[in-house]
């Protein structure tokens, strides 16, 4: 009894893995040519759409996905991206 649980445990947890690493490289593929490190690489555009989050962290202090993405969109901005 405790052998089959220690397996299935096992195997839940190998199939958890796989499927993490399935989304992964999923989301690497999709992202491929969409994803930019220089401001020059970015294209100019009339309208910009920055998808917004909450300031705050959940459990207090900031939330630095907002501070970041707001950073960024105004480097865009101010660069005329």
């Amino acid at each position: 009894m405790k052998r089959a649980i220690i397996s299935t445990l096992l195997a839940l947890i190998i199939l958890l893995a796989i499927l993490l690493f399935a989304c992964n490289a999923v989301v690497m593929h999709e992202a491929k040519g969409k994803v930019y490190n220089r401001i020059e690489d970015v294209a100019t555009a009339e309208y910009g759409l920055l998808l917004g989050t909450t300031p705050q962290a959940r459990i207090g202090g900031n939330n630095y996905f907002f501070t970041y993405r707001i950073d960024a969109a105004e480097v865009l901005y101010k660069a005329g991206r």
